[in-house]
């Protein structure tokens, strides 16, 4: 009785470490001037918080095209500082895949993908946009064939497209800033249960340009 004991005892203990070694919790991660934001992000696991530095106070750019495939939050440090420019501006300066289900990007200046996007958003999920500042890129925000992600307190200046959304179900779009948009501020396409509210779209557009144009959508909210 007393060996069945010790047993079942050692396969208790045995199978508690187990469960305790498999629950790894999320890391804070940094990334400083000089370093690679794609491979702190390639090296990172889901549920990571990772932190870009700007240059002890001052303006820092990193020069990247950003792919997302992981569940994490990239933020920029505290301040407005920290700029993100595409070194190949045929291709988004950050794209989220499908696998990047949940990620938060937050407080980048972005800029230089002036024949692709800011921030592209493809067939990923439940994502949080908040607080960037884009310019100077062909689309700000492009979400596609994706849901409910939130979009929220962006500032967008200059874009042919400064939000463009199409073939999406659900989600928010709300208090960003839209301003000088060449051809739309804010276009959605052919998608359903959008929430578009407190948005300011200013400049003088003429001809055939839109401030906020819907086509073959449903069930949008607008205010």
């Amino acid at each position: 009785m007393m060996n069945i004991k010790k047993v079942l005892a050692f396969i208790t203990f045995f199978t508690v470490l187990l469960m305790l070694s498999g629950a790894v919790s999320a890391a804070n991660l940094t990334v400083n001037p000089g370093d690679s934001i794609q491979s702190v992000i390639d090296n990172a696991s889901d549920n990571d918080t990772i932190i870009v530095n700007d240059n002890n106070g001052s303006v820092y750019m990193y020069t990247e095209n950003i792919v997302i495939n992981k569940s994490i939050s990239l933020q920029a440090k505290t301040g407005g500082n920290v700029i993100i420019k595409a070194s190949n501006s045929s291709r988004s300066v950050f794209t989220v895949t499908s696998l990047g289900n949940g990620t938060n990007i937050q407080g980048f200046i972005i800029t230089g993908a002036t024949d692709s996007s800011g921030i592209y958003l493809n067939s990923a999920n439940s994502c949080n946009i908040t607080g960037n500042i884009i310019t100077n890129v062909k689309s700000g925000i492009y979400l596609s064939k994706n849901s409910n992600n939130n979009i929220q307190n962006n500032s967008l200046t200059g874009s042919l497209y400064s939000i463009c959304v199409y073939n999406v179900l659900g989600g928010l779009i709300s208090g960003n800033i839209v301003i000088n948009s060449t051809n739309y501020g804010i276009y959605l396409s052919n998608s359903t249960n959008i929430n578009l509210l407190n948005n300011s779209v200013i400049g003088n557009l003429t001809g055939y340009q839109y401030g906020i144009y819907l086509d073959i959508n449903s069930r949008t909210i607008i205010f």
